[in-house]
């Protein structure tokens, strides 16, 4: 049986309170509608487009699987 997947559970634990600090002038990335109107952006940014790329993922924090 196939997980479903949910912002809450899988997605917000990946944005620390500093990153959510860091963007609070744009948008809020603890809101699901926020994030998913800005996505793009987001994407981008991560890749380093039109901005600073957002810091790295410490080692050991996240496994392979997730």
């Amino acid at each position: 049986m196939a997980q479903v997947t949910s912002y809450q559970s899988d997605i917000r634990r990946l944005f620390t309170e500093r990153d959510i600090q860091a963007m609070s002038k744009a948008f809020n990335l603890a809101s699901y509608d926020a994030v998913k109107a800005h996505a793009a952006i987001i994407y981008d940014r991560v890749r380093g487009i039109g901005g600073a790329v957002m810091p790295p993922i410490p080692p050991g924090r996240f496994s392979s699987s997730q």
